[in-house]
């Protein structure tokens, strides 16, 4: 695994701890942010706008980061990852795990993020994820190194 820019590194210990105190310092004034989520889309620009929407993602519990994997660019990198979380429940739904998959892509300037794209493939409850490790097809591969 390619060696993951403090910057990424800080935004991956927020989405855990939902600590965002300090993000700020690694975020540049003008940052975009572009977030592509199941039937919807949205941008913002600005770091305090970008810590603001991180801090919502947390607000309600951190979650629990699986499976991350960052691929270095030239410019910053990919960071694939499995989120676990317990959705508290809502006027809709009663509380319940939930896991969602995301590709979050960091574009860097001067070792800070400039640019957080999202695409997030939807948030998973217990009974899609019983049913994905029941049905889905799935390989099985031996890590190298």
């Amino acid at each position: 695994m390619d060696q993951v820019p403090r910057a990424v590194q800080r935004f991956l210990d927020g989405m855990e701890s939902g600590e965002w105190d300090g993000v700020g310092d690694f975020i540049t004034s003008d940052a975009l942010m572009d977030c592509s989520v199941p039937e919807w889309r949205f941008q913002y620009e600005g770091r305090d706008k970008m810590v603001d929407q991180f801090r919502d993602w947390t607000s309600q519990h951190p979650w629990r980061v699986t499976d991350a994997r960052y691929t270095g660019s030239s410019d910053g990198g990919v960071v694939e990852l499995e989120i676990h979380g317990d959705c508290p429940g809502d006027d809709d739904h009663a509380p319940h795990e939930e896991m969602a998959r995301q590709a979050c892509v960091f574009s860097l300037r001067d070792g800070k993020i400039a640019e957080f794209r999202l695409y997030c493939a939807g948030e998973w409850n217990e009974e899609v994820m019983a049913r994905i490790d029941a049905e889905a097809p799935k390989v099985a591969r031996v890590k190298v190194g």
